[in-house]
């Protein structure tokens, strides 16, 4: 008899504990799927601003530009081989660049983002 009660207390030891190994897999899942839909949410908003930097140079718009950009901003343009510090610096840029090149467009053919 006894040893049928100490083989019951294993098994519903054995129950409960794997029912606490499902909750905890089932927590560490949710975090998981939280974590991924933070870092598709970061993806997107990363596209969106790519987007609306392609779109408000192109448009040859300084305000648009500018808006983008926070007043203590370091703007680098390689291919002019320029570094812009501030927003006044990157405003006579984007506005010679307007001069310069009045028919120039930036169109996005590729994106990769990574990181946190």
């Amino acid at each position: 008899m006894r040893a049928f009660a100490l083989m019951g207390i294993m098994v519903g030891s054995l129950i409960i504990g794997s029912g606490l190994l499902t909750a905890v897999d089932n927590v560490k899942a949710e975090e998981k799927i939280a974590q991924e839909r933070r870092s598709s949410m970061a993806t997107s908003d990363v596209e969106r601003v790519l987007e609306d930097w392609a779109t408000a140079w192109s448009s040859h718009d300084t305000a648009k530009v500018l808006a983008l950009f926070t007043d203590d901003c370091v703007y680098e343009d390689v291919t002019f081989g320029m570094v812009n510090h501030g927003k006044e610096e990157l405003r006579a840029f984007a506005d010679g660049s307007f001069a310069a090149v009045p028919d120039f467009t930036i169109a996005l053919t590729a994106r990769f983002v990574a990181g946190n």
